[in-house]
């Protein structure tokens, strides 16, 4: 846990082991289920199924809305779409470091920024990129991470889940 945390620039009390990043991805997303009143959600249609596949059983909540944001032809995301889609019920945006078959590397750190700005929690998959692409998670204060061992190096059937201390969250 310390090694990890140090490697991610984060406390070891903000690391929570899973089964891998599936798990993980779906922890922070089902968050929406206990949380009160209209929620919105956006992703990309990019993702990698055990995010798209879990916001659009979500969606089908009824307090639930989802917006998916599209990629341009290099397979990047646009900043600024993003902050044409943010409406006041927006309450988590999960976007992917580095998309799993293309290996396109999306502007995480802008992208943070901008659900910073509007007090919206950011959850990044972190899957494809851990280990090959420095993040400081304290620095960049992304809200949530996943990430999974097979993809570092470790043996399948491990994953851990950041949580930025201070977000509420239910295991």
């Amino acid at each position: 846990r310390n090694s990890l945390a140090t490697s991610l620039g984060a406390e070891p009390r903000e690391i929570i082991f899973t089964s891998g990043g599936s798990e993980s991805n779906n922890a922070v997303l089902r968050q929406l289920i206990v949380a009160s009143g209209e929620q919105h959600l956006i992703t990309s249609t990019i993702e990698h199924p055990s995010v798209l596949e879990t916001c659009r059983i979500l969606a089908k909540h009824p307090n639930i809305s989802l917006t998916e944001l599209s990629v341009d032809s290099s397979g990047l995301l646009n900043p600024e779409s993003l902050k044409e889609r943010i409406i006041p019920q927006t309450s988590l945006i999960s976007l992917m470091a580095a998309n799993n078959e293309t290996g396109c590397l999306q502007p995480i750190e802008e992208l943070s920024q901008i659900a910073r700005e509007h007090e919206i929690a950011f959850h990044t998959d972190m899957v494809q990129a851990s280990g090959k692409i420095k993040f400081d998670l304290k620095k960049s204060r992304i809200d949530f991470a996943s990430v999974t061992s097979h993809k570092i190096g470790g043996p399948r059937g491990i994953g851990l889940l950041y949580v930025r201390q201070g977000n509420a969250f239910e295991s």
